[in-house]
């Protein structure tokens, strides 16, 4: 018999199986089965990192060994299987829990557990020195020396005899200066100077520093955590383009970039009096009331006297092109709330193919001049502007597709959007807002290299919109240029696209959203028009006028 050690056997990564690689596990499901640490793609279940950064994502406390987080995903899984969750779905998380079980997986998940909490330590403890020091003299003043507790991170772990322990404290004050060292470590840092205030015994709670303001709390309770916001700051709606702050700092050196979901001190004065400009104009309805009657109009067909009646929204008065925009975009409404099931908003398809592209399409008969294709488009004049930069060789070009671009024939403008899906699934959203910033620049560079002989002013009054849809919520963003070094990319409108009837109300918000959108391209189409006269020589400029060679070649 042979003596030959046996070879070990490779451990198989789990398949799909027919699961869309973009799912996510429903909220109610990850409650009832302990993983709400898992707002992963599928496609990620099985990647030790992705599950490990996941877990330590923003927390302020962790168990020091990686068993309970291991026994936690082993349990989830298992609990899957007594769940309404897709047959295809119990499968594969079947076969992902074999896969962790394996050792050479256990391994890898302890010792990317360790790095991670090594990483974690250091950064709390970066924090707490950085308050601590910052607040000393206030605290020494007021409290005295004994309110103040040791550096050591240990001091956590001896006080959870405590019935109550305040974990951490987020704090806005305009006199800390943000950390520095490795922008990975400060994930949990935002542009507003947010930091973490020392663990505090709670037996006589007090702010030991009046000039620091708390905005969030963190409690532990009977081994469970607890975490609270006061009533202001950090007010965001999740449906929304999100960027975290160590993309914005990645980002800075291109981009002037202002969302809501975003900071003041993220963007200059000027890009921030301008988006707040926009959310003047949206909360006003500027752009619907320059359309005589719209509102009327609109008014009138949500009245419960006219109300899912299609003859009499088609009888009723008002003339223009804009409103038989609205006609027909509220006949399509008025079918999908006569839906024998209400829609779904978590079948991200179904909600984009049903309610998203005719309302785009509509829209692009409104303008005239533009069309829309849909799922998994790209804009292939965009990639040449990568040619020079590849040494003309189209290999190693990177390649987007969009679901949804509505352009003219010249492919002169264009309008992206990209759905993100659900809410919850934030890794995806930041991804989409990373594409649609690549493709909105992409397209307005194509745009600058065509029109080398126009003029500057001329160029930067174009504006290329994206319109990002997240479950029904829609936002617009424009992409201008900011300087010769940078590009402007900011929030303009956003609205909920309403499925049923509670949310009627809803639509004068969404009718803006298109009247923004329509002013946007009709004006952009205007200055491209204007600029292509220049660049042909057809209208001569004053010896005064800056070309766009001259500033951005």
């Amino acid at each position: 018999m042979s003596n030959r050690p046996k070879e070990k056997r490779a451990v198989r990564k789990p398949t799909l199986n027919g699961v869309p690689g973009d799912y996510i596990l429903p909220v109610a499901i990850r409650d009832s089965c302990g993983l709400n640490l898992l707002t992963l793609n599928a496609r990620e279940w099985p990647s030790v990192e992705k599950l490990v950064d996941a877990y330590f994502q923003d927390a302020n406390v962790w168990s020091s060994s990686h068993s309970e987080l291991h026994k936690q995903l082993l349990d989830g899984f298992a609990c899957l299987d007594h769940t309404s969750v897709r047959p295809c779905v119990k499968s594969f998380a079947r076969q992902v829990r074999l896969y962790l079980q394996a050792p050479c997986i256990v391994d890898a998940l302890k010792k990317y557990y360790h790095f991670k909490e090594r990483i974690a330590t250091q950064r709390q403890h970066a924090l707490l020195a950085e308050i601590e020091g910052d607040i000393t003299g206030a605290a020494l003043s007021q409290r005295g020396a004994k309110r103040l507790l040791e550096e050591d991170n240990n001091q956590a772990t001896s006080s959870s005899t405590r019935q109550r322990v305040l974990l951490s404290i987020r704090t806005d004050t305009p006199d800390v200066s943000e950390l520095s060292g490795d922008s990975g470590q400060n994930d949990a840092l935002d542009g507003s100077n947010q930091y973490e205030e020392p663990l505090l015994d709670l037996d006589e709670p007090a702010n030991i520093s009046p000039s620091v303001k708390k905005s969030q709390y963190s409690f532990v309770s009977n081994g469970k955590r607890f975490d609270y916001h006061t009533p202001s700051r950090n007010l965001v709606s999740p449906k929304k383009p999100v960027l975290s702050q160590t993309d914005h700092r990645s980002l800075s050196d291109l981009f002037e970039i202002r969302l809501s979901s975003g900071t003041q001190g993220s963007c200059s004065h000027d890009t921030e009096s301008l988006y707040e400009q926009y959310q003047d104009q949206q909360h006003a309805n500027s752009c619907l009331k320059t359309h005589t009657g719209a509102i009327s109009f609109l008014t009138t067909a949500l009245d419960p006297d006219n109300f899912l009646d299609t003859s009499k929204l088609w009888a009723l008065p008002g003339q223009g092109k804009f409103i038989d925009m609205m006609r027909h975009i509220l006949t399509d409404y008025y079918q999908t709330c006569r839906r024998a099931s209400p829609l779904d908003l978590n079948q991200e398809r179904t909600f984009f193919c049903e309610c998203v592209v005719p309302i785009f399409r509509n829209f692009g008969v409104l303008i005239g001049d533009i069309s829309g294709s849909w799922c998994e488009k790209q804009l292939l004049e965009t990639k040449r502007v990568w040619l020079p930069l590849k040494d003309f060789r189209v290999t190693g070009i990177t390649r987007k597709l969009h679901d949804g671009i509505l352009s003219n024939k010249a492919e002169t403008i264009a309008i992206i959007l990209e759905s993100s899906g659900s809410e919850h699934s934030t890794a995806h959203i930041i991804d989409d807002t990373y594409k649609q910033l690549k493709s909105t620049s992409d397209f307005y560079k194509y745009l600058i290299s065509k029109y080398t002989m126009g003029s500057l002013q001329t160029l930067m009054a174009i504006k290329i919109p994206c319109v990002t849809i997240i479950s029904n919520c829609l936002t617009l963003c424009l992409t201008t240029i900011h300087n010769e070094h940078k590009w402007k990319y900011v929030e303009v409108r956003s609205c909920v696209i309403p499925t049923n009837t509670k949310e009627r109300k809803a639509w004068i918000k969404a009718f803006e959203f298109l009247a923004c959108l329509e002013d946007v391209v009709n004006l952009s189409l205007k200055s491209i028009e204007q600029l292509e006269n220049e660049s042909l020589g057809y209208t001569t400029l004053d010896s005064n006028e800056i070309l766009v060679k001259d500033y951005l070649m």
